[in-house]
C-alpha cells in the first residue's frame, strides 16, 4: 500500500512540475523530452505547442521563476547552478542568482512538530523560554529565539521545516527523471552531465540539512578563530542540538544590510570591512576550510564593531595541492609567465582532452596584457573573473566545485565591501596572503616535504609500471586488449529509428492481417456467421484494433 500511496504522490507532483513549465511557455521542453501529455492536465494540453517568442534573456528569466514555482528544492538547485558558468550560459548564471531563498515563516504551532521529534513531547522542559515569532525564516528552515532552562543562556533555535525530507526526496527523484531524458534526447549536454550533477546536488542539500553536520563546521571555524580579537563564531551548544535543529549561543548584533553606517558614527567602515575581509582569507588561505555563503544576512556587527559569522551550512574547502597550484597560478601572473599558468590550468584537471591548448595559451597572454601596470587599487576582481568565465565558456573548461565557492566567496566579500567602503580594494588584502603562500611554498621545510612526496609518488609508479606493461602485453597477446568507441550525437537517431521500425512492423502485421482476412473471407474458410467467415472476421476486428492503437499513438506522439 506505501508503494501505491508512493507512486501516486509521484504522479501528482510531476502532473504539477508539468504544468508549471508549460505555464511558464516552456511547453518545447515537454514536447522534446516525449514526456507527451502524461502528466498534464486538459488546460494545458493545448498550450504544449504554442508558438512562444524566445531569446536567450527572457529564456532564461522564465526558467528562473519556473524554478521559483517549483519550491525550495528546486530554488537550491538553481542557486546551486547560479556559480557554474562552465555548464550553464552565463545568462541563466545570471538570472539565477535573482533566486530569493527568503520566506514567509511558518506558525510555530507547524514548526512545534519539528522540536517534539527532536526532544519529545517535554521539550519545554529544556528550555525556560521560546520567541514563537521567528527571527528569520528560509526555504530549508527558521530561526527562533529561546533561553535554556536553569542557565537562562540567550540562544537561537535553527529549526528544519516540517515534512522538508520528504519533500526533497520526490523533487530528487523528478530531477533525476528529468537528468536520464535529458541525456536520452541530448538536451543540453553538449558540456554537462545531467545525471552527475543531481547526483552532486543531492549530495550537497542532504548535507545542508543534517545540523549536525554544520554544527561541526561551525565548532571547527570557531576553533580556527578562537584568539581573534574581531571575529566573533557562536557556540554551538551540543546537548541540546539535532539533526534537525541547532542550538547556538544569540549573539547580539544587526546584520550587516540592516546597518546605516552614515547614522552610526561610532562603527569605522574602513575597520569593519577590514576586519570582514581578513576573516574570510584567513579562512580561505591559511585554514582552507571556509564560509561558502558569505551574503550580508549571514555577518553581524556587534555594538563593540566586532564582526560575526553565522549559518555555515555550506563550506568550502581548499586542499593544500589546490593551494600550491594557486601559489603556482599567482607567480605566474606577477612574472607574465603564460607557460606556468597553463600548467598550473593543466594541473587542476581544468583543460580536457581536446581543448585547443595554442589557442588558449593566446588568450591567457591577451588577459594579462589587459591588466598589465595598472595598479591594484584600480583593479575590481570582478572584472577579472567575469573577463575569465568568458574564456572559460568559449573553451568549455570545468572548473571543481570548490573552486567554484572559493571564487564565488571571494566576489561576494568584495562587492560587500565596495558597497560599505567604496575605496576598499581586496586585491590589496589578497596580496598579503598570497606573498605568505609563496613565502611558505617555497620554504626549505615545505620544498623538502615536497621532494619526499614526489619521490614516493615516482617509487610507486616505477614499482607498478612492470606488472602494468605486463599486464598489457598478456591482453594483446590473447587478443583482449580492448579499445573502446564512444559515438556523440547518434541517439536521438537510434531512438528515432526505433520507433519508426516499431511503427513498420505494426503497420506490417496490421496489412498482413487485412490481406489473410480478406482471402479467408473470399474463399470461404471455416465457420460462417451471417454468411461471413468468423476466422476472417475476427482477422479484421484485431486489425482494426492495432490500426486504432498505431494512430494513437501516432496523435499523441505529435510527429505526423
Amino acid at each position: 500500500m506505501a508503494f501505491f500511496q508512493k507512486k501516486y504522490k509521484s504522479i501528482k507532483r510531476w502532473s504539477v512540475v508539468a504544468e508549471i513549465i508549460v505555464k511558464n511557455g516552456l511547453g518545447f521542453i515537454i514536447e522534446r523530452l516525449q514526456l507527451g501529455y502524461h502528466y498534464l492536465g486538459k488546460k494545458q494540453k493545448h498550450r504544449i505547442k504554442e508558438e512562444v517568442p524566445l531569446n536567450k534573456v527572457n529564456l532564461a528569466e522564465r526558467i528562473r521563476k519556473t524554478f521559483e514555482e517549483l519550491g525550495p528544492t528546486f530554488i537550491k538547485l538553481g542557486q546551486m547552478l547560479s556559480t557554474r558558468p562552465d555548464i550553464i550560459p552565463i545568462t541563466l548564471c545570471a538570472e539565477f542568482k535573482k533566486l530569493q531563498d527568503k520566506v514567509k515563516p511558518l506558525p510555530f504551532s507547524e514548526i512545534e512538530v519539528v522540536l517534539k521529534e527532536a526532544y519529545g513531547d517535554n521539550y519545554r522542559d529544556k528550555f525556560e523560554s521560546i520567541d514563537e515569532i521567528a527571527l528569520a525564516s528560509a526555504s530549508l528552515a527558521q530561526v527562533h529565539r529561546a533561553k535554556l532552562k536553569g542557565t537562562l543562556e540567550e540562544v537561537v533555535l535553527k529549526i528544519q521545516k516540517p515534512g522538508l525530507e520528504t519533500v526533497i526526496e520526490g523533487d530528487i527523484q523528478i530531477m533525476r527523471d528529468f537528468a536520464t531524458l535529458m541525456k536520452k534526447y541530448e538536451l543540453g549536454v553538449e558540456f554537462l552531465d545531467p545525471e552527475q550533477l543531481i547526483e552532486e546536488f543531492k549530495k550537497n542539500i542532504y548535507e545542508e540539512i543534517n545540523f549536525i553536520l554544520e554544527a561541526r563546521n561551525t565548532e571547527r571555524i570557531g576553533e580556527n578563530f578562537k584568539e581573534s580579537e574581531y571575529i566573533i563564531i557562536p557556540e554551538v551548544f551540543w546537548e541540546y542540538s539535532h539533526r534537525k535543529v541547532m542550538v547556538t549561543r544569540f549573539i547580539q548584533g544587526e546584520k550587516l544590510n540592516a546597518v546605516n553606517f552614515e547614522d552610526r558614527s561610532e562603527f569605522k567602515k574602513e575597520e569593519i570591512v577590514s576586519r570582514g575581509t581578513d576573516a574570510f582569507l584567513k579562512m580561505i588561505f591559511e585554514d582552507g576550510f571556509f564560509h561558502g555563503d558569505p551574503h550580508p544576512g549571514n555577518i553581524l556587527i556587534t555594538g563593540e564593531g566586532k564582526v560575526a559569522l553565522i549559518d555555515f551550512g555550506i563550506i568550502g574547502r581548499l586542499d593544500r595541492q589546490t593551494k600550491n597550484i594557486l601559489v603556482d597560478v599567482f607567480i605566474g601572473v606577477i612574472y607574465h609567465d603564460i607557460e606556468r599558468i597553463i600548467y598550473s590550468i593543466e594541473d587542476l584537471g581544468l583543460i580536457e582532452e581536446g581543448t585547443e591548448v595554442r589557442e588558449l595559451r593566446y588568450e591567457v597572454a591577451s588577459l594579462l596584457d589587459k591588466y598589465y601596470g595598472i595598479s591594484l587599487g584600480d583593479l575590481l576582481l570582478k572584472d577579472v573573473i567575469d573577463d575569465a568565465f568568458e574564456k572559460i565558456e568559449k573553451y568549455s573548461i570545468r572548473i571543481p566545485p570548490n573552486l567554484y565557492i572559493l571564487i564565488k566567496t571571494l566576489m561576494t566579500v568584495e562587492g560587500i565591501g565596495k558597497e560599505i567602503y567604496p575605496e576598499y580594494n581586496i586585491f590589496a588584502s589578497t596580496r598579503y596572503y598570497a606573498k605568505k603562500m609563496i613565502q611558505e611554498r617555497y620554504s626549505p621545510g615545505n620544498v623538502f616535504s615536497e621532494g619526499v612526496r614526489e619521490f614516493w609518488k615516482f617509487k610507486r609508479f616505477l614499482m607498478n609500471l612492470p606488472d602494468d606493461l605486463n599486464s598489457i602485453i598478456k591482453k594483446t597477446k590473447r587478443g583482449q586488449l580492448k579499445i573502446e568507441f564512444e559515438h556523440k550525437g547518434l541517439k536521438n537517431l537510434i531512438t528515432a529509428l526505433d520507433h519508426l521500425s516499431n511503427r513498420v512492423a505494426f503497420s506490417l502485421i496490421i496489412s498482413a492481417l487485412i490481406v489473410s482476412s480478406s482471402l479467408i473471407i473470399n474463399f470461404n474458410v471455416g465457420p460462417k456467421l451471417f454468411g461471413i467467415s468468423v476466422i476472417g472476421l475476427i482477422g479484421y476486428i484485431i486489425a482494426g484494433v492495432l490500426g486504432l492503437f498505431l494512430i494513437i499513438v501516432i496523435l499523441r506522439s505529435g510527429k505526423y
